[in-house]
């Protein structure tokens, strides 16, 4: 299995999506306790799920003003749409054996 590979030499970047992974172990050490937030929600709904997460740890939630500013500051273009283009869509082979490899997970 990729996930806790000590073949440092395969520089599999693959591993990094299996997130059952790292999921497993953060439940060994943090129990039950593990607030899970998806990078959709996150851009879908920033505020709501920043007050989950304050809410979960234990935080004061700041006034809406300066979380707003936060998340409009926090913005990055996706600096990768240039080089998409030219690369070009993924290969229907390259999509089968991706979703070959994750599917157990």
């Amino acid at each position: 299995n990729c996930c806790n590979s000590s073949d440092h030499g395969l520089k599999l970047r693959i591993a990094l999506g299996v997130y059952v992974c790292f999921i497993s172990d953060f439940l060994d050490v943090f129990g039950g306790n593990l607030l899970i937030v998806s990078l959709n929600e996150y851009h879908s709904h920033p505020i709501e799920t920043l007050t989950k997460i304050f809410n979960h740890i234990g935080v004061t939630k700041p006034n809406l003003e300066d979380l707003g500013n936060f998340i409009e500051n926090s913005k990055t273009n996706n600096v990768n749409t240039i080089a998409k283009l030219r690369i070009g869509n993924m290969l229907n082979e390259t999509a089968k054996l991706l979703d070959e490899f994750y599917s157990p997970y």
